[in-house]
C-alpha cells in the first residue's frame, strides 16, 4: 500500500522537511507518491515518487487531485499533506494489517489513524488488529476530513467535487456522503482509531492564507532545532 502526498505550488518547501522525518519516523523503504503540478520538488529520498498533475492554474485541489486519482489504480492509499510533519515512530505493520482488513471488507472506505473520528459523534465498532476502532455516526462532522488515514481510492473519487479546495473538501464531502445515506441507502463505514497511532503537527496554518509561514507553536523545541540544523525550516 502506497503512501500518497498532496502538495501545491506554493507548499513545494514543505517536502524536504517532511520527507527528513518520514525517513525518520515512517521509513526509508515505504513508497511514497507525491502529487505535484509543474513545480517539482528536489532532493528526496529515493523512495519518493513524483507524480505531475499539470499546471496549478487549470485545477482546483480537487479537480487535480481527482486527476491525479484517475491516473494510478491503487485499491487503497494512505493519504497525507505535505505540511503533516511526523512526530513520533509510525507502526507500519499496523497501517499494513489495517489496509488488509478494508482490502478484506469492501464496506469500510477509510480508516482514521489520528484520533480524529474519536472526537466527533460516533458508535463503538471492535477490535481491529489489537486496536479499539470507532465507526463514524451518519450525522458526524468531518467524515471526509484529510487528516492522515487509509482511503478506499473509489470512495474518494466519488466524494469529491472538482470546485473545491481541501478545506471546503472536507465539509462538502461530508454533505454528499450524509445526503447519499439519506437519499440512496449508501451503508459504507468510515473508522478511526479511539488512540491514534499517527503522531503529527500541522506546521503550516491558516487554511493557504499564510504558505511561507511556519506555525511555530506546534514545533517542539526539538524539533525546530533539528530541522533548522539542516537548513529545513
Amino acid at each position: 500500500m502506497r503512501v500518497f502526498v498532496s502538495t501545491s505550488n506554493k507548499y513545494i518547501h514543505c517536502l524536504p522537511p517532511f520527507a527528513y522525518l518520514f525517513t525518520k519516523h515512517y521509513s526509508r523503504k515505504q513508497p511514497v507518491v507525491v502529487a505535484c503540478y509543474e513545480r517539482m520538488p528536489e532532493g528526496l529520498p529515493p523512495n519518493f515518487a513524483i507524480h505531475q498533475i499539470g499546471r496549478q492554474e487549470d485545477y482546483t485541489w480537487s479537480s487535480g487531485f481527482m486527476k491525479f486519482l484517475n491516473e494510478v489504480d491503487d485499491e487503497l492509499f494512505v493519504l497525507i499533506f505535505e505540511d503533516c510533519f511526523i512526530t513520533r515512530r509510525v507502526d507500519i505493520e499496523l497501517i499494513a494489517r489495517f489496509g488488509r482488513y478494508m482490502h478484506d471488507d469492501p464496506r469500510v472506505v477509510k480508516i482514521d489513524l489520528t484520533g480524529d473520528r474519536y472526537r466527533y459523534t460516533h458508535d463503538p465498532y471492535g477490535v481491529v488488529e489489537g486496536v479499539e476502532l470507532v465507526q463514524t455516526a451518519y450525522d458526524a462532522p468531518y467524515q471526509f476530513s484529510t487528516q492522515p488515514a487509509i482511503w478506499r481510492r473509489d470512495h474518494m473519487l466519488e466524494f469529491l467535487d472538482p470546485k473545491e479546495n481541501p478545506w471546503q473538501s472536507e465539509r462538502g464531502g461530508t454533505w454528499r456522503i450524509m445526503t447519499a445515506r439519506r437519499e440512496r441507502g449508501w451503508d459504507k463505514l468510515i473508522l478511526g482509531v479511539k488512540e491514534r497511532v499517527f503522531w503529527h503537527i500541522n506546521a503550516v496554518g491558516g487554511q493557504g492564507a499564510h504558505p511561507r509561514e511556519w506555525s511555530r507553536k506546534y514545533f517542539s523545541p526539538e524539533m525546530w532545532s533539528e530541522l533548522s540544523s539542516r537548513e529545513l525550516v
